[in-house]
Formats: C-alpha cells, sequence, structure tokens
C-alpha cells in the first residue's frame, strides 16, 4: 500500500512537472516527465491485485505503454505533447476514482487532491495561445554582428489560464489608455527632422521579394540581404534583433502576436529590438530595459544602425524616440 501511494505522489509531481517543462518552459523535458509517470503508474499498479472478470488491470498496463509511447512520440515531435499530457490527466483522474471509493474524509481529501490539478492543468480542446520560440538567425557569414528575428509557437490553453484571460485584458487595456493614434508620446517636429534627408537611398527593387508584406521576418531578412551586400558590417558587431513585414515601398507592416514575439527577443538579449511603430508601446510596456527602436521604413532601420553605439540608447533618430 505504502509503495502504491509513493507512486500517486510521484506520478501526480511528474504531471505537474511536464505540464510546466511543456506550457512555460518550452522544454523537451516535458516528454521525459512524461515517459517518467507512465513508469510510475505502471509500477504502483502492479502492486495492487488485479478485480477479476473486469479487465482493471490489463486495462492499467495497457495505459502505462500507451502513455510511455506517447512520451516517446512526442520527444521526437511525432505526437503532440499536449496528448500525452492529456493522458497523464487521465491518469489523475483514475487516481482520483480509487481514492474516493474508501469511505474516509482523508481518502476523499487525497481524491479532490488529484482531481484539482487535473483539471487545471487540462489543455482546453480547440483553445490555443502563442508562446515563445527559439528565434530564427539570419547572420552574414564572416560579419561579427548577430542578425536574427524571434519566433513564435502555438500551443493548446491551459484550463486555469481561461481564469486569468480577464484580468489580463484590463490590464492591458489600462496599459494603452492615454496613448495617440500611433500608440507613441507626442513628437515634437524637431524629432522628424531627419526623416526628410534619410542619407540612404535603397533602390525600390530591394524590396521586390514575394511574400514580404506578410512575413513577420521580412525586415531582419531584408536587413541580412543589405548587410551581404557591403564590405562592412552593418550591425557594427552587434547583435541586432528585430520584427515587421516589409512592403514593396519598404514601409514597416504591423505583425499578429508582437507580444509573445517580444517575449521571445527578450530571450537573446539583444543590443536593439526593431519594431513597427504600431506597435512600440505594446513592446516597452513588457520590458523597460530593452532598446526598442520603432521603425516606419527599412532606410530608418540603416539611419539607427549607421549612428555610434555608444549613442543608440541616447538619442533620438526620426522616430527613435526611448
Amino acid at each position: 500500500m505504502t509503495t502504491r501511494i509513493v507512486g500517486m505522489i510521484l506520478y501526480a509531481a511528474l504531471y505537474l512537472l511536464a505540464c510546466y517543462a511543456y506550457f512555460v518552459a518550452g522544454s523537451d523535458w516535458a516528454a521525459a516527465a512524461s515517459g517518467a509517470a507512465a513508469l510510475a503508474f505502471g509500477v504502483s499498479n502492479a502492486t495492487k491485485a488485479d478485480v477479476a472478470g473486469r479487465g482493471i488491470g490489463i486495462g492499467r498496463r495497457l495505459f502505462s505503454i500507451f502513455l510511455l509511447l506517447a512520451a516517446i512520440l512526442g520527444l521526437f515531435k511525432v505526437l503532440p505533447m499536449t496528448a500525452a499530457i492529456m493522458m497523464q490527466a487521465v491518469g489523475l483522474l483514475f487516481y482520483a476514482f480509487e481514492w474516493r471509493g474508501i469511505r474516509t474524509w482523508t481518502s476523499r481529501a487525497a481524491a479532490l487532491a488529484f482531481v484539482v490539478p487535473a483539471v487545471l492543468c487540462f489543455p482546453v480542446p480547440g483553445v490555443h495561445t502563442v508562446d515563445p520560440a527559439e528565434a530564427s538567425d539570419y547572420s552574414v557569414l564572416g560579419k561579427k554582428g548577430a542578425i536574427s528575428a524571434p519566433n513564435v509557437k502555438e500551443r493548446a490553453v491551459l484550463t486555469v489560464e481561461l481564469f486569468r484571460q480577464p484580468w489580463n485584458r484590463a490590464e492591458a487595456s489600462d496599459d494603452a489608455s492615454g496613448l495617440n493614434d500611433l500608440g507613441l508620446a507626442e513628437l515634437s517636429e524637431e524629432d522628424f527632422g531627419d526623416l526628410y534627408e534619410l542619407p540612404f537611398e535603397v533602390p525600390a527593387s530591394f524590396y521586390g521579394v514575394e511574400g514580404a508584406s506578410a512575413d513577420p521576418h521580412a525586415l531582419m531578412k531584408t536587413l541580412a540581404r543589405w548587410d551581404a551586400t557591403l564590405n562592412e558590417d552593418v550591425t557594427q558587431g552587434q547583435s541586432v534583433m528585430g520584427i515587421g513585414a516589409v512592403a514593396p515601398d519598404g514601409s514597416i507592416g504591423m505583425v499578429d502576436d508582437i507580444e509573445a514575439y517580444t517575449r521571445a527577443a527578450l530571450r537573446s538579449e539583444p543590443k536593439v529590438f526593431f519594431v513597427p511603430v504600431e506597435a512600440y508601446e505594446q513592446v516597452r510596456a513588457i520590458d523597460k530595459e530593452l532598446l526598442v527602436v520603432p521603425v516606419s521604413r527599412f532606410e530608418e532601420v540603416l539611419y539607427f544602425l549607421s549612428q555610434p553605439v555608444t549613442f543608440w540608447p541616447l538619442r533620438n533618430f526620426g522616430l527613435f524616440c526611448h
């Protein structure tokens, strides 16, 4: 009996670890935790005699095998990890059902302890959100500077997150209050002075890349292509990251899921992060320390990068207000 109780507790702990690893940390340790949970389930249930004529013992063993298989397939990206986590939740409910059969206060409390995490950490069918993912590197070979763009990935929403969403929306609306149509602080005419005489003439054909107007990485891809045409390093040896689509006229377009892209960018700790003008306040609200540069045209990116690195955080270059 003691072995079985320890197995139950270990299974529950591994379930919560798998949820954290996959939904919060985005780590492959989720698959390892699911695999370990499958073994814990099998061992703990092997200590209990099967109920004759009902096939419960066979069902336990099959569940353990299928959970282990789901964890392995999830590790190799053949099966979504959410499938393994949902199976683990079913295992918790199985434990809770067994505890419920014992008519004592402690057993009912134990059953509740299994049911609550199973329900709260269960992925909601058909509901998804966007999380940060590993960045894409567009650096030019042979140059010290790094040019990259953040990535995001879609994942299922946990039940517990549904309770947080109204609060998040309220906080977002409070942060956005008091902003003008551009989402920027009011700027004087002097701030826009340099925009009329940007010292870069980019050929119109340079922007004519198919799909760039809908590609969130188009801005950094364009910068990488420009860097490849120069002998010097356009980034001055710094780590440069950005997000934004590029229209055929060189203007920078807004992208969806900008908050998730920003959280992904923070993982790489870039020297500067270029964003569309419309996204400036949203990005700044997420992190006050990150050097965020709002741009409306590709030439503004080149103008900013051409300035001495020491001045990057100190001066306003056109729309570059910090």
